[in-house]
């Protein structure tokens, strides 16, 4: 067999090549969209759109629960605001809310500057 016959031979390549590349450029199509999503997810939720005051606090409660995670329930004399997670709240503190770029809410203390995502019912 010539040379060239050989190169000939072998010039389309086979339904198991095509199916490969099209999974593997799929793969990667993929893992691009969810990193450039991650990225985008990350930077809207630490983008601040809005802020409210909510008050100072005074008191706070905490639900340990082992089916829905754990609350804390922040009183000030604007409210009773949950959270999630537990947090060490301390009275007289002024509260603020936080709205994100990606729709949620925070509820920040402005001494520490700490913030817990508000569970909205």
């Amino acid at each position: 067999m010539k040379e060239e016959e050989r190169f000939k031979q072998n010039e389309k390549p086979g339904i198991g090549m095509i199916f490969f590349m099209v999974i593997f450029l799929g793969g990667i199509g993929y893992l691009v969209f969810y990193f450039a999503y991650g990225i985008w997810g990350s930077f809207a939720y630490h983008t601040v759109i809005s802020v409210e005051d909510a008050g100072h606090i005074k008191g706070a409660s905490y639900t340990s629960s082992s089916w829905g995670g754990s609350t804390s329930a922040i009183q000030t004399e604007k409210g009773t605001f949950l959270v999630r997670g537990a947090l060490q709240a301390i009275n007289g503190h002024q509260v603020r809310i936080e709205h994100r770029g990606n729709g949620s809410r925070a509820l920040c203390e402005v001494e520490t500057n700490e913030c817990y995502k508000l569970l909205d019912w």
